[in-house]
Protein backbone atom coordinates (compact mmCIF):
# COMPACT_ATOMS: atom_id res chain seq x y z
CA UNK A 1 0.00 0.00 0.00
CA UNK A 2 2.76 2.48 0.90
CA UNK A 3 4.60 1.68 -2.33
CA UNK A 4 1.52 2.56 -4.40
CA UNK A 5 1.05 5.88 -2.58
CA UNK A 6 4.72 6.79 -2.95
CA UNK A 7 4.71 5.79 -6.60
CA UNK A 8 1.64 7.97 -7.29
CA UNK A 9 3.21 10.89 -5.39
CA UNK A 10 6.46 10.60 -7.39
CA UNK A 11 4.51 10.50 -10.65
CA UNK A 12 2.58 13.63 -9.65
CA UNK A 13 5.83 15.43 -8.85
CA UNK A 14 7.29 14.61 -12.25
CA UNK A 15 4.26 15.97 -14.12
CA UNK A 16 3.91 19.19 -12.13
CA UNK A 17 4.84 22.16 -14.32
CA UNK A 18 6.03 25.47 -13.03
CA UNK A 19 4.41 28.36 -14.85
CA UNK A 20 6.26 30.65 -17.15
CA UNK A 21 5.60 34.34 -16.61
CA UNK A 22 5.09 36.90 -19.38
CA UNK A 23 6.14 40.42 -18.41
CA UNK A 24 5.15 43.00 -21.04
CA UNK A 25 6.56 45.88 -18.98
CA UNK A 26 4.97 48.94 -17.45
CA UNK A 27 2.30 51.06 -19.12
CA UNK A 28 3.77 54.10 -20.87
CA UNK A 29 2.72 57.63 -21.83
CA UNK A 30 4.51 59.09 -24.85
CA UNK A 31 4.31 62.08 -27.19
CA UNK A 32 3.85 62.23 -30.94
CA UNK A 33 6.18 60.42 -33.34
CA UNK A 34 8.39 59.06 -30.57
CA UNK A 35 10.23 55.75 -30.65
CA UNK A 36 8.45 53.43 -28.22
CA UNK A 37 10.03 50.24 -26.90
CA UNK A 38 8.00 47.31 -25.59
CA UNK A 39 10.29 45.28 -23.35
CA UNK A 40 9.39 41.70 -22.48
CA UNK A 41 12.90 40.70 -21.41
CA UNK A 42 11.80 40.27 -17.77
CA UNK A 43 9.65 37.28 -18.81
CA UNK A 44 10.79 34.03 -17.24
CA UNK A 45 10.24 30.29 -16.93
CA UNK A 46 11.25 28.67 -13.65
CA UNK A 47 11.59 25.14 -15.06
CA UNK A 48 12.99 25.80 -18.52
CA UNK A 49 13.61 28.64 -20.93
CA UNK A 50 11.57 31.10 -22.93
CA UNK A 51 12.23 30.21 -26.57
CA UNK A 52 9.68 32.36 -28.40
CA UNK A 53 8.31 35.88 -27.99
CA UNK A 54 5.40 37.28 -30.00
CA UNK A 55 4.11 40.85 -29.73
CA UNK A 56 0.72 41.74 -31.25
CA UNK A 57 -1.34 44.89 -31.19
CA UNK A 58 -4.69 44.26 -29.52
CA UNK A 59 -6.38 47.65 -29.90
CA UNK A 60 -5.89 51.26 -30.90
CA UNK A 61 -4.74 53.02 -34.05
CA UNK A 62 -2.69 50.50 -36.05
CA UNK A 63 1.09 50.98 -35.90
CA UNK A 64 3.93 49.20 -37.65
CA UNK A 65 5.48 46.96 -35.00
CA UNK A 66 9.18 46.18 -35.53
CA UNK A 67 10.91 43.07 -34.11
CA UNK A 68 7.56 41.56 -33.06
CA UNK A 69 9.20 38.12 -32.57
CA UNK A 70 11.90 39.44 -30.19
CA UNK A 71 11.82 40.16 -26.47
CA UNK A 72 11.98 43.89 -27.24
CA UNK A 73 9.76 45.30 -30.00
CA UNK A 74 9.42 48.91 -31.08
CA UNK A 75 7.30 51.31 -33.10
CA UNK A 76 6.93 55.03 -33.74
CA UNK A 77 3.95 56.57 -31.97
CA UNK A 78 1.26 57.89 -34.32
CA UNK A 79 0.05 61.44 -34.74
CA UNK A 80 -2.79 62.59 -32.49
CA UNK A 81 -5.15 65.51 -33.02
CA UNK A 82 -4.91 68.38 -30.54
CA UNK A 83 -6.81 67.73 -27.34
CA UNK A 84 -6.98 63.97 -27.94
CA UNK A 85 -5.13 60.93 -26.66
CA UNK A 86 -4.78 57.46 -28.10
CA UNK A 87 -4.66 54.22 -26.16
CA UNK A 88 -2.67 51.45 -27.83
CA UNK A 89 -2.76 47.99 -26.25
CA UNK A 90 -0.15 45.33 -27.02
CA UNK A 91 0.01 41.71 -25.94
CA UNK A 92 3.14 39.68 -25.38
CA UNK A 93 2.91 35.91 -25.70
CA UNK A 94 5.89 33.88 -24.48
CA UNK A 95 6.39 30.19 -25.16
CA UNK A 96 8.80 27.97 -23.25
CA UNK A 97 10.93 25.04 -24.40
CA UNK A 98 8.12 22.60 -23.50
CA UNK A 99 5.45 24.40 -25.56
CA UNK A 100 3.60 26.07 -22.68
CA UNK A 101 2.73 29.74 -23.08
CA UNK A 102 1.66 32.80 -21.10
CA UNK A 103 0.49 36.30 -22.04
CA UNK A 104 0.63 39.82 -20.63
CA UNK A 105 -0.57 43.18 -21.92
CA UNK A 106 0.81 46.70 -21.83
CA UNK A 107 -0.95 49.98 -22.65
CA UNK A 108 0.77 52.87 -24.40
CA UNK A 109 -1.01 56.22 -24.18
CA UNK A 110 -0.11 58.67 -26.93
CA UNK A 111 -0.73 62.31 -26.08
CA UNK A 112 -0.12 65.47 -28.07
CA UNK A 113 1.45 67.04 -24.99
CA UNK A 114 4.69 65.46 -23.92
CA UNK A 115 4.90 64.27 -20.32
CA UNK A 116 7.65 66.76 -19.38
CA UNK A 117 5.66 69.65 -20.87
CA UNK A 118 2.60 68.60 -18.85
CA UNK A 119 4.63 68.62 -15.63
CA UNK A 120 5.86 72.15 -16.33
CA UNK A 121 2.32 73.39 -16.97
CA UNK A 122 1.06 71.82 -13.74
CA UNK A 123 3.88 73.51 -11.84
CA UNK A 124 3.18 76.93 -13.41
CA UNK A 125 -0.55 76.71 -12.68
CA UNK A 126 0.15 75.60 -9.10
CA UNK A 127 2.29 78.73 -8.57
CA UNK A 128 -0.54 80.99 -9.78
CA UNK A 129 -2.96 79.68 -7.14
Amino acid sequence: MYVGILSSFACALRTTRFAQVAQAGSDQTVGLRQSVYLDGSASSDSDGAIVHYQWTQVSGKKVSLNNAADSVANFVSPNVRRGRTLMLVFELKVTDNQGASATDQVTVTVSRRRAAYSKILRHVFALRL
